[in-house]
């Protein structure tokens, strides 16, 4: 048995200070240094995956698309970016209630019920909130004409009420253009809405 072992060790080329043990150490190593560079490259790639999936997801800034425009001189590249709805506002909101609350009366199913209904406006400058209080009784009464043309499907549910706040928005605003010139008031709300 000792021969068999002796043409073994003479079978393997052996450098020099190598033990007949030692022949799969390189191999391991080249090995690990394999593994080491693959998992490298997978988490580079994931890095680049995930800052592009961040940059398409969030969009880049407003500056990028200045920037795109004075290098390319390409006012497209602004254009396709879109306005960012999260924006502040540039002036405070100014509101100004219309007061007394405006009641009407509206026929639901042959009987005649009563709609009592509180709304302010909002605009961010002062000039147009004096214009509203300078002709408050001309959009008072265009707002009560409108009003009482209403049923009761006109009013019933929330998107019905949201229709309802646009019609008013528009009344208030052509109201306002008629002796403005184009002042507009930028949002109306009710504060108080009962049906009865």
């Amino acid at each position: 048995m000792a021969a068999a072992e002796e043409s073994v060790r003479e079978d393997v080329d052996l450098g020099p200070g190598e033990e007949p043990g030692d022949e799969q150490a390189p191999a391991t190593a080249k090995s690990g240094k394999k593994k080491l560079l693959i998992i490298g490259l997978g988490a580079l790639l994931l890095l680049g995956l995930a800052g592009g999936a961040a940059f398409f997801l969030l969009g880049g800034s407003d500056e990028d698309a200045v920037v795109a425009e004075e290098v390319t001189g390409d006012k497209a590249a602004r254009a396709k970016k879109p306005a960012k709805k999260n924006a502040l506002p540039s002036a405070p909101a100014v509101y100004f209630e219309l007061s007394p609350a405006f009641t009407v009366n509206y026929e639901n199913a042959g009987r005649i019920n009563y709609l009592q209904v509180t709304m302010q406006v909002m605009a961010r400058d002062d000039a147009i909130i004096e214009e509203v209080r300078q002709h408050h009784p001309m959009i008072r009464n265009n707002l009560l004409l409108m009003l009482s043309e209403l049923t009761f499907s006109d009013i019933r549910g929330r998107a019905a009420q949201e229709d309802l706040r646009k019609k008013c928005l528009k009344v208030v605003n052509d109201s306002l253009a008629r002796e403005t010139g184009g002042k507009k008031v930028e949002s109306v709300y009710f504060t108080s809405f009962v049906m009865e």
